[in-house]
C-alpha cells in the first residue's frame, strides 16, 4: 500500500467518525427538545405570570418552603418543570396558588 492510499484511508476514516459523532449529537439535541416540550405541561409559569407583583415574593417563598427548595435558581428551574413535580408536590403548588386566587396554573404561557 502506498503512502497516498494510506493517507486516503485515514482521511476517509476520520470523516466517517466525524459524521457519526455529528449524527449522534443531533439525535441528542432532538431528544432534549422533546423533553423541554413535555416539561411545559408541568411548568407553573402560567400561574406565576398571573401573580401580582406585591404577592410574587410571598408566593415564591411559600412554594420554596412547600417543596423544600433553598435557592432561587432551583425555584426557577422547578417553575419551568425541571424536574417534573410529583403528585404531592403538584398539590402543594396548587394549594399555594389557590390561596392567592390563581386557579389556572399549569403551562408555559
Amino acid at each position: 500500500m502506498s503512502k497516498y492510499e494510506i493517507y486516503l484511508l485515514l482521511s476517509w476514516r476520520e470523516s466517517f467518525v466525524a459524521a457519526n459523532v455529528t449524527q449522534h449529537a443531533r439525535a441528542q439535541m432532538g431528544n432534549n427538545h422533546q423533553k423541554s416540550r413535555n416539561m411545559t405541561q408541568v411548568a407553573f409559569v402560567k400561574g406565576w405570570k398571573q401573580a401580582r407583583k406585591e404577592e410574587a415574593t410571598r408566593i415564591k417563598e411559600e412554594i420554596k418552603t412547600a417543596l423544600n427548595v433553598k435557592s432561587d435558581p432551583t425555584f426557577y428551574r422547578r417553575m419551568k418543570g425541571c424536574p417534573e413535580p410529583t403528585g404531592t408536590e403538584a398539590r402543594k403548588i396548587e394549594d399555594v396558588f389557590h390561596r392567592f386566587g390563581i386557579y389556572n396554573i399549569w403551562g408555559n404561557e
